[in-house]
Parts: C-alpha cells; structure tokens; sequence
C-alpha cells in the first residue's frame, strides 16, 4: 500500500508507480491516497507500507536533510533507526571542523544508500527567467524564495 496526497501531482506519481513496479516487478502497488491531514496522521502513526513524500531545507545545513532519519526525529516517520547513523549525525551536530562534519556526512549518505532508507525518485529544480533590467534578486533553496528586499530596475 502506497500512502500518499490527494493532490493531482501526486495522483500522477502513484499512477507511474503502479505501473512501474507492475511492468517491472509484477507487484500490484495499491492506492491510499489521503488529504493532508489524514496523510500526516497516518505517516505519524506508522500506518503505511510506503509513503510518497517530500523534504525540503529549512535551514542552511546539510543537517537539515543528515538528521531527517535519525531514531529520535519525529519526521522520521519509518522509524528507521540505525546506531551508527545516530551516532554520525551527533559528530556532525557537536562538532563545527569542517573536515570532522564532512566525514560524518559521507558516512551518513553511505548508511542511508547501503540500507535504501528512502526511495528518491527525483530532485526538484527551477528554472527562472528574468528581464535584464532586474537586478538584486536572491534566488535560494531554502526561505523565502525569490527575495526582493535588494531589488532594483535598472533605468
């Protein structure tokens, strides 16, 4: 069973899916698709066998993804726990050395990769198109995006 949103995007993912792991797999994938807030519920009290969904950063640190399936975040809905990934995402939230965090971050993708915590089928991507004569726009991956508090219209 599939849990997922109710939303069109999502209706066309599953529907992929389905087809997918039938064509390739022979297994016949099943539909939950739930609002928001039945999907939430059920995410939170594990009622699922998988789960389509998403992560964004809401913060600028690669912890903001590192810790997502940590034993003790509360957003690490499958409750997948692993001692060494724990103990790999505490060396990168105690210690500020780059090289030390880094290393932990290495391990911490390979952990995630050798035990396919996840299934990520894409990452997400922008393309903008601006006139010329804007200038000062930030553009980020995480806050508010685009930022025109530095904006201007060249004369």
């Amino acid at each position: 069973m599939l849990l997922l949103g109710d939303t069109p995007t999502a209706g066309k993912q599953a529907e992929y899916l389905q087809d997918l792991y039938l064509r390739t797999l022979g297994i016949e994938l099943k539909l939950d698709k739930q609002v928001f807030k039945q999907r939430l519920e059920k995410m939170t009290a594990g009622d699922f066998d998988m789960v389509a969904s998403a992560w964004g950063p809401d913060y600028d640190d690669p912890l903001t993804y590192a810790d997502l399936f940590a034993s003790w975040n509360m957003n690490n809905r499958g409750r997948y726990s692993n001692a060494e990934y724990d103990r790999q995402v505490a060396i990168a939230q105690q210690s500020v050395a780059a090289p030390v965090r880094n290393a932990a971050f290495a391990r911490i993708q390979d952990i995630v990769i050798e035990d396919a915590v996840i299934i990520a089928l894409y990452e997400r991507g922008y393309l903008y198109v601006q006139h010329p004569r804007l200038g000062g726009v930030k553009r980020r991956v995480f806050g508010g995006d685009p930022n025109f508090t530095y904006a201007y219209i060249e004369e």
